[in-house]
This record gives C-alpha cells, structure tokens and sequence, in this order.
C-alpha cells in the first residue's frame, strides 16, 4: 500500500482550507444588523402623454430618499419613505394690451412637489453592485403662482410687479422604479429612471373648466449616498 508523501499531504491540507474559506458564509454576504440607505438626488423630468404636456414642461429639481431593509428579510426587500420637489413649467409670455401702449410680461411658475412611500426589491447590504426595482405611492401636490411685469427698459429696478397669487392642490400618484447602486464601503453612486402618474389633477390648474386630467412624466435621477448600519 502506498502512502502519501508530506508534500502530498500538505497540497492536500491547503486545497482542502481553501475549499472550507471559499464555501464558509462571510460578514459580506450575511451581515447583521439593519441598513439605512440615505441618498441626495437630482431628477429631470419629461412630461409623457398630452395631459402632461399641454399644462407643463420639462424641468430639473432634486430629492431625498431613505430606505431601510431589516436584517430577517436577508437585506433583499427595503422600505423607504422620500422628498422631492421639481419645476415643472417656467413660462414668460408678452400680453398686449389695445388700450395701453405699455409692454406687459406674464409669468407663469408651476412647483411639482412628491412625498413618497414604498419598497425596493433587490440588495441592501455589503456588496459593490446593487441593482433594484421599486414602486411607491405619493402624495403630489402641485403649487402654480403668476405674476405680471411690467418692464422698465431704461431702469429694471423700476420695473412695475404685480403678483396674482399662487394656489395649491393636492393629487393622488404613484410610481415604478429600476436602477441601481455603485457601493464602496459605506458610500454609493446611485442612478435610475421611474415612470411616474398623477390622478385627478384638479380642475384649478387646467383651463378646461371641470375637466381634470391625469398626467403622467418620466424621470431620471442621479445621486450621491450612504449606508448606515
């Protein structure tokens, strides 16, 4: 019978710890403990459909969001409440008036504000790339102020304003997301698109009478963020 050389029986003690460290679980792939992801986003949003694009524009704004993924779901489920706030329409029209030979400028302004709550569906924890699918629902409320100049050419301080008030009204929305997050250590570059939809928007904010509309937009968003455990 033959027995095994040292050198043998050494190969074999290595390629048999190798085996053990390479299958044993890891802090990475386990860890414990509950992860808070916070992040600061940009957003740009395109209005999709007519109703969207009849009554605004596309515009630029900028978020916040907080996810939260308990440790007995295996960190890949997150729940996560957020903040956002977008100009949806900057508008300046020129408003001849037969009767005056001044120069009137109307100025439109339309704020998009969201308050969002809902769930992620992908990796939370230690990791490097983490892609995920979400859907939240949201409150939107859309605030719409206009005001009239008019302009003095030789002096602009001297410029006449008149502000016609603003009024604000509340919708019901949702939206669906997919993107993903570049970790390193504690810190992420995060980046995705969501499609997002409005519902009985009310009357006040279209000139359509009793019409309401249901607008529906695109975003994409890029941010920076961290992982707190």
């Amino acid at each position: 019978m033959k027995t095994s050389s040292p050198s043998q029986s050494a190969i074999v003690t290595s390629l048999a710890l190798m085996a053990g460290s390479l299958c044993a679980p890891t802090h990475a792939a386990h860890a414990t403990g509950t992860p808070v992801k916070i992040a600061l986003y940009g957003v740009r949003i395109e209005p999709s459909g007519a109703d969207a694009k009849d009554f605004s524009s596309a515009g630029w704004g900028g978020g916040i969001r907080a996810v939260v993924s308990p440790s007995f779901l295996q960190h890949g489920i997150g729940f996560g409440a957020g903040f956002e706030i977008v100009n949806l329409l900057d508008r300046t029209i020129l408003v001849n008036d037969p009767q005056s030979p001044l120069r009137v400028e109307q100025t439109t302004s339309q704020q998009f504000f969201r308050v969002t709550l809902g769930g992620e569906l992908g990796p939370h924890g230690h990791g490097f790339f983490r892609p995920f699918v979400g859907a939240n629902v949201a409150v939107h409320m859309y605030t719409i102020g206009t005001q009239l100049t008019v302009p003095n050419d030789a002096n602009p301080d001297q410029s006449l304003h008149q502000d016609l008030g603003s009024e604000s009204n509340a919708a019901f929305g949702y939206d669906f997301t997919i993107g993903c997050d570049l970790q390193y250590r504690r810190f992420f570059v995060e980046g995705g698109t969501r499609f997002l939809k409005s519902f009985n928007v009310p009357q006040q904010l279209t000139s359509r009478g009793a019409v309401t509309i249901h607008p529906g937009y695109l975003q994409a968003f890029v941010g920076l963020g961290a992982t707190i455990w």
